[in-house]
């Protein structure tokens, strides 16, 4: 667990509070970023080296776009204004992960390099440049689902749980709480961020979540599921005069006060990568004891390149009792756009919206959800050898663990056969999952656990798997057995 804040009365100005923020986490946990990068990111290049050029090239283009952006417009546009912070920060993480002096000039972001850092915060980007800029990719990694999330409207209290889908390299975590007084604006007459205080789950290096799930002091909670892109020809939409996902996340994490400003915040320079559908619930608007909540409590909003839509989907939540999210576009345009339909007729329900296996269990089973313990058994749910919903009658054996709440790709048979490539053994479990409730929120807390689900399946042990050996995970422990964390 990781706590960093700033002093509100402090003479520093925010460019300072931004760079020295990120050089003392980088001080401070840069061992375990460096385990972190040999993890996820050590051998990606080997065969693909000619890619990693164009990523390399794109990611200068992109850096030199916002670098631009900042010293023309941060003085007017809070927007830009956020975004050199938030390049102040990656620039301090990288120099205090390398101990390098922390006596250096006052703008500091022109020296941003390509470096672990930024490389780390951009690998959910990347997952589209793989596609935009022509690796080949395994049939089973492209329909590879990242999370599952409820949303639960109970008569005394408002849950929003959530559990993230990763390779099992990148299960080292840190749960961070970021309070930096940062302003809105250049000016020292500028109010303090809404989003001063930020509660995330995280990983080394990171700035960002990754999964996401904050918690802000401006009210909101933020989560998401991802929507894979399906659509081949969209990605030429994708250009590196454009803001990452993570970048415009943060930005909207600390400007916004309400669903629909973070909405149209995340909106601005769409990059069309790390396409997800939001959820952002606003505690705010909460009325407890009732269901007859105010509109605005929850938006959700979804992206591809060069489309963006959202809307107050509280009535929905209102009417159901739930808002349920697993990696299926819910919006119609979206669906289209990213090509889902082509995907449901080739293979089935696994890709329609409210027959594919999560929808039908998340329906089954959120009536049992009624408190934050509840909502933290629901997410942790993988009992795929005797579930109705992860049967599968053409499969070999005839279920997959993949597609349960919780996956654990890792039970599959390696000697199986299976109607959906991702049905079978993959480099994939939900590597977590995290609860807040109303009263929870109002101190900024949450509970969480760290690893693949154990309840009603065997724990993961690395020196039991046979992934042990072509996955690295050093700094991992070997036996992932936890109890959930207060936070």
């Amino acid at each position: 667990m990781l706590n960093i804040w700033s002093n509100p009365d402090s003479r520093l100005n925010d460019s300072s509070i931004a760079f020295l923020a990120g050089y003392l986490e980088g001080y401070i946990t840069r061992e375990l970023i460096n385990y972190h990068f040999h993890n996820v990111w050590s051998t990606y290049c080997n065969e693909h080296e000619t890619f990693c050029i164009k990523v390399f090239d794109f990611y200068k283009q992109n850096i030199q776009f916002m670098r631009n952006k900042v010293e023309t417009e941060s003085k007017v546009n809070p927007f830009w204004y956020q975004v050199g912070l938030i390049l102040e920060q990656i620039t301090g993480l990288e120099e205090g992960m390398k101990q390098t002096s922390i006596f250096r000039s006052e703008t500091r972001f022109d020296q941003l390099e390509i470096g672990k850092i930024f490389i780390l915060n951009s690998i959910p980007d990347l997952w589209e440049l793989e596609s935009v800029l022509g690796r080949a990719i395994k049939s089973k990694d492209r329909g590879k689902t990242t999370c599952s999330a409820i949303i639960k409207l109970l008569p005394n209290d408002l849950i929003v749980g959530h559990n993230t889908w990763l390779e099992f390299s990148q299960m080292l975590r840190i749960l961070k709480k970021y309070d930096l007084s940062y302003r809105t604006g250049s000016s020292e007459h500028s109010n303090v961020v809404p989003g001063q205080i930020i509660s995330m789950s995280s990983y080394p290096g990171l700035i960002f979540s990754l999964d996401d799930y904050y918690l802000l002091s401006s009210g909101l909670v933020v989560t998401e599921t991802t929507n894979v892109n399906f659509n081949l020809t969209s990605f030429q939409l994708v250009k590196p005069t454009s803001v990452f996902c993570f970048v415009r996340m943060m930005v909207a994490n600390r400007l916004a006060v309400d669903g629909s400003s973070w909405s149209r915040i995340f909106a601005q320079y769409n990059s069309g990568t790390y396409n997800n559908q939001f959820m952002i619930i606003d505690y705010k608007r909460y009325q407890a004891n009732s269901f007859n909540q105010k509109p605005g409590l929850f938006w959700i909003l979804e992206q591809m390149p060069d489309f963006f839509i959202a809307k107050d989907m509280t009535s929905a939540l209102v009417t159901n009792k739930y808002w349920a999210s697993y990696n299926i576009p819910y919006f119609e345009d979206t669906y289209l756009i990213a090509g889902y339909p082509m995907l449901r007729n080739a293979y089935g329900p696994f890709f329609d919206h409210h027959e594919t296996v999560r929808a039908k269990q998340f329906r089954r089973k959120q009536d049992q959800a009624n408190d934050y313990k509840s909502v933290l058994k629901l997410l942790r749910y993988n009992n795929y050898t005797q579930d109705i919903d992860t049967q599968c009658d053409v499969c070999k054996p005839p279920y997959s663990a993949t597609v349960s709440l919780a996956s654990r790709g890792d039970l599959n048979d390696p000697n199986g056969s299976y109607s959906i490539p991702i049905y079978g053994l993959i480099n994939e479990t939900a590597i977590d999952v995290k609860v807040t409730s109303y009263e929870l929120f109002k101190q900024f807390k949450m509970y969480a656990i760290s690893g693949p689900t154990y309840e009603d399946v065997p724990p993961f042990i690395w020196s039991n798997s046979s992934l042990k050996y072509e996955i690295l995970h050093e700094g991992h422990p070997d036996v992932w057995i936890f109890s959930p964390i207060y936070f």
